[in-house]
């Protein structure tokens, strides 16, 4: 199944949403097995040899619908939710291709309630942010990956 540009399986992508099988036709925008406009849901993980920071940073990773270091794909305008469990792993955006400690580069345009652990993130990107930026844990460095915006 493609979400947002990230191919995960169906049962994963359930899983990870913690919903049943049967609330998982569509997700994404709002549709079946949505938890609101564009969620995703960023979790955490030992890094594996898929995460683009393996060997890098902190041995934990941030993982992006069941995608350790998915690349996220917004577009200007759209308002994102961004469903976290990240135990001692506050999640933040910035240009800042490492984080870490203080949250370097924190992004604030747009964003309602960041460098959380548990909760929901909402995020609508406008064109004042570059076309390519990063979300990252607010103290452990390269734990995130990449976020691309388009108009």
């Amino acid at each position: 199944m493609q979400i947002r540009g990230l191919s995960v399986p169906v049962g994963a992508l359930c899983l990870a949403m913690l919903v049943s099988l049967a609330g998982c036709g569509g997700g994404g925008n709002g549709g079946p097995g949505a938890a609101g406009p564009n969620p995703f849901v960023i979790t955490i993980a030992t890094k594996n040899a898929t995460h683009p920071y393996f060997g890098q940073g902190d041995p934990v990773g941030l993982v992006v619908d069941g995608v350790q270091g998915g690349v996220i794909n917004l577009t200007i305008g759209e308002t994102y939710m961004f469903i976290v469990n990240t135990p001692s792993h506050p999640v933040y955006f910035t240009p800042d291709a490492v984080g870490g400690a203080g949250f370097p580069g924190r992004i604030t345009t747009g964003v309602q309630n960041d460098q959380i652990t548990s909760g929901t993130i909402t995020f609508t990107p406008d064109n004042t942010l570059p076309a390519q930026f990063f979300y990252q844990c607010g103290v452990h460095d390269n734990m995130g990956w990449m976020v691309m915006l388009s108009p």
